[in-house]
């Protein structure tokens, strides 16, 4: 599993089987980089040298499933040289507006440089009709399966509980899942689909794997910040919301809790701060 950003700990970022890259490979790869970087006039970026220690990484484990999540965007992005069996697309919001494009289908015509030649493709959230025309044009370009998870939901219901969101209705019968936030029945509608679409190419992913995979989504991955509630009294929550298409679903489960709130927020300088702020909920004590 690559998943960038970390949080705590660089090593967040690679994973083999749950377990965080060991600290010595982490040092032992930065030790042979350093060594090396005289012989060449390339200067990889920080993301570019995490990408290769992923994949290195993967390769010594010899695994035989790699979740590779992009840095940004897609089209030019370090972990596009990779060819997957599926490439998913979960959303497209305002972010990293002066790299990637300041309108929703300059950005996702970067977002859709993932799509490989005759490699399926889901696509989870597409609420603009622009932005699933861009998806849906370069599917074609390439001759890739697309489905859009949005049209093609695989579960009846969902129930939220205070420690997990229960499914019914599925393939896989009732699943529980460990994420919590009001976002993540678009995801979990994006998973089912992929699931499928995996099944069909012949993977062998029973029922039994997808509810326990899914029911402790944040122990097998750590993944942390989605709507996580470090105490109940008083209600104590931190969330990775950074752009505006998580705060659509951050600011109304914030304004839910009545009374007084009070809000630590922090980004990096190419957030769209003033917008994120103009839609937090206004105290009403």
């Amino acid at each position: 599993l690559f998943t960038p950003p970390h949080l705590l700990d660089f090593r967040e970022r690679i994973r083999v089987d749950g377990q965080m890259i060991p600290e010595s490979e982490v040092t032992d790869f930065v030790e042979r980089y350093l060594s090396r970087r005289g012989e060449t006039e390339m200067h990889p970026t920080f993301f570019e040298l995490t990408t290769i220690m992923a994949l290195e990484c993967f390769a010594r484990q010899k695994v035989d499933v790699a979740v590779i999540e992009v840095g940004l965007g897609g089209r030019l992005d370090s972990t596009n040289i990779i060819t997957p069996s599926l490439s998913v697309i979960t959303n497209i919001s305002f972010d990293h507006v002066a790299l990637l494009g300041d309108t929703l289908p300059a950005i996702a015509s970067e977002k859709a440089g993932i799509i490989k030649r005759g490699v399926p493709v889901v696509i989870g959230e597409t609420a603009d009709d622009s932005v699933r025309r861009v998806f849906a044009d370069r599917a074609a370009e390439m001759s890739s399966p697309i489905v859009f998870a949005s049209e093609t939901c695989q579960f009846t219901g969902v129930e939220h509980r205070d420690d997990c969101l229960v499914y019914s209705g599925t393939p896989y019968g009732t699943v529980s899942c460990d994420l919590t936030g009001d976002c993540q029945p678009h995801n979990f509608a994006t998973v089912m689909c992929s699931l499928d679409i995996l099944r069909r190419l012949g993977w062998n992913i029973t029922p039994e794997a997808v509810r326990g995979g899914l029911g402790a989504v944040c122990a097998i991955t750590g993944l942390a910040g989605r709507w996580m509630v470090l105490s109940n009294s008083p209600l104590t929550v931190c969330d990775t919301g950074h752009n505006q298409g998580g705060w659509q679903y951050l600011a109304p489960r914030i304004a839910s809790h009545r009374g007084r709130r009070h809000v630590v927020i922090g980004f990096v300088n190419d957030k769209d701060i003033d917008h994120i702020l103009s839609m937090m909920p206004v105290d009403d004590t």
